[in-house]
Formats: C-alpha cells, sequence, structure tokens
C-alpha cells in the first residue's frame, strides 16, 4: 500500500511541473484532474485497508470475549479491551449476564447496576481468573471496558 502511495507521488512530482510550465490552462486543469482521481483511489485503498484491520482486530478479541452487536473496538491490548455500542446500559448488563452464564461463569458478588454505569465480574470455572466488566453511559453510546485478570 505504502509503495503504491510513493508511486502515485513520484508521478505526480514528475507531471505537475510539466503540465504546468506549458502556459496554457488547460494543462493545470488535467493536473488537478489527476490529482483528485488520485486522492480518491488513495482514500478508498486506505478506507478498505482500516475496515480490513478492525474486521481482523474485532475476529481476535471475540475468541477472549464476548461482544454484543453493533460493537466498535476502542482499544485493545493483551486482555484490556475497551468498546462501544448502540445498545443501552441494561441492555448490555443484560448480554453479558446471558453470554458469560451460557460459558457457566458465575457472577462474582459486589457486583453493582445502576441507571447509566454498571461493574460486573464473571469467574472462569476453568481458571478461576475474574473477568470485569465495566459498562458506563457516554453520551449517545455505551463504553464497555473488559479486563481479565
Amino acid at each position: 500500500m505504502t509503495i503504491m502511495i510513493k508511486k502515485y507521488f513520484m508521478f505526480l512530482c514528475a507531471l505537475l511541473p510539466l503540465l504546468t510550465s506549458c502556459g496554457s490552462e488547460a494543462p493545470q486543469d488535467i493536473a488537478k484532474d489527476v490529482a483528485k482521481d488520485v486522492s480518491k483511489d488513495i482514500e478508498q485503498k486506505v478506507g478498505g485497508l482500516v475496515g480490513e484491520i478492525n474486521s481482523e482486530i474485532l475476529t481476535e478479541v471475540r475468541k477472549k470475549y464476548p461482544l454484543p452487536d453493533p460493537v466498535t473496538i476502542r482499544n485493545a491490548h493483551n486482555d484490556n479491551v475497551t468498546v462501544t455500542t448502540s445498545l443501552s446500559v441494561e441492555n448490555v448488563v443484560s448480554f453479558y449476564r446471558q453470554a458469560y452464564e451460557q460459558k457457566h461463569f458465575a457472577e462474582v458478588e459486589g457486583s453493582t447496576v445502576s441507571g447509566d454505569a454498571a461493574r460486573l465480574g464473571f469467574r472462569d470455572p476453568a481458571d478461576g481468573k475474574t473477568v470485569r466488566v465495566q459498562i458506563e453511559k457516554r453520551g449517545s453510546e455505551t463504553e464497555i471496558k473488559l479486563e481479565k485478570s
């Protein structure tokens, strides 16, 4: 991808002086059109690359944690993950309670749920580690922080 961008840039650098030195408006217009076309092509390719990367990260995170739909990854590093969703706090709480119940995780004491926030914990029967889920309403989105310790 980077090589392609460098090729476009080098092409434009070589082409622009030739076209703009003619003194006619037509070559300058052609140069502007070429620049626009190249910009659109680069933008589409970069957008596609970002989408592919997000999908790969989402797939990897889902191997560790159940995630509701729709969801957007905000941060994912080792066992610490932050995502956002358009679901309400109540719906996110229900989602995690059902998802971890299906995995036979026990909800730990100390879980709290209020109107705009919740803190849940689920113990993994296999290794005894606890998955902590912190849920907080932030504007039109709900932020979910996941951590396993």
